[in-house]
């Protein structure tokens, strides 16, 4: 429930409540926000995550800021929830 929380507050305004990128903010994106529902993230491990969530990307913003390592963990956790795995 805490990852979900999580989610909703710090990813779900680009990557939507399904994840499929269609948030309100990243259905803007000229260059389109990731589907981390997908098959091929799916298949990335979680520490992947853990580092986009900390370090950003080149679209995305940086988290480490404003959530504590656990925190990361937790939303990797419902993140997964969204995949199927």
């Amino acid at each position: 429930a805490t990852g979900k929380l999580l989610f909703e507050t710090y990813c779900v305004v680009c990557h939507g409540s399904d994840g499929k990128g269609q948030g309100t903010l990243g259905a803007s994106y000229p260059v389109g926000v990731p589907d981390i529902s997908r098959a091929e993230l799916a298949a990335r491990k979680d520490g992947f995550f853990f580092m986009k969530i900390s370090k950003g990307g080149p679209i995305m913003p940086s988290y480490g800021h404003a959530t504590a390592p656990k925190e990361r963990w937790l939303i990797i956790h419902y993140l997964r929830t969204l995949q199927g795995v």
